[in-house]
């Protein structure tokens, strides 16, 4: 399986051979299929720590804002454990959130993870500072927008009336922090909704 993205793959996904079962395994070629994410890679290698077992994990900041980025920009369509991860890794004592304040601003990604942080305590009362929910937060009326949208306590965060493709895109765009990322996001899911249209004629 090859996830498009713009000009090359995404992610590959392969079927590894485990005994008598087949594990999946995604190999990315890029943490992100939204490139308005100015994400270091590099910087990402050398904050991760090894494992006494010799396995080499994130540090907690890249493990946070990772997954905030991937869960907003699902539109919150992600499994429970997602939501579950990120109140565990609020709970790290080697998180410093004066750095994932930077960190976060860095990767043009504070809206995301504002709404990640926000719903992690509304689940799970996550114990979030609160001085660093209100620097990532955005302007107040879009706060209160976003709250809205992703108010819902069921399955999933997105409430039902905006679960449908047109408003999960707008909630991408509103999460995007400037003007120009959120065109860049739209006329990116205009190309790939105009190439699915394509191919389903084409079948």
């Amino acid at each position: 399986h090859v996830a498009a993205a713009h000009d090359r793959p995404y992610e590959r996904e392969f079927l590894v051979p485990l005994a008598s079962h087949r594990i999946g395994c995604d190999v990315h070629q890029g943490l992100l299929r939204w490139r308005e994410f100015p994400i270091e890679v590099n910087d990402i290698l050398q904050r991760a720590r090894t494992l006494p077992s010799g396995w080499r994990v994130c540090a907690d900041i890249d493990l946070l804002l990772h997954t905030a980025l991937h869960a907003a920009n699902a539109a919150f369509q992600v499994p429970m454990r997602t939501l579950l991860d990120v109140h565990l890794l609020t709970r790290s004592s080697d998180l410093d959130w004066a750095e994932v304040i930077v960190q976060a601003r860095r990767w043009r990604a504070g809206r995301c993870l504002w709404l990640t942080l926000d719903i992690a305590r509304r689940w799970f009362q996550s114990p979030i500072p609160e001085a660093a929910l209100s620097a990532l937060s955005p302007p107040p009326h879009l706060a209160r927008r976003l709250s809205t949208i992703f108010s819902d306590e069921g399955q999933w965060a997105c409430s039902e009336a905006a679960n449908t493709r047109l408003m999960r895109a707008v909630s991408r765009a509103l999460l995007r922090e400037r003007k120009r990322d959120a065109s860049a996001y739209l006329w990116q899911t205009l190309q790939r909704e105009v190439s699915l249209a394509l191919g389903r004629r084409r079948a």
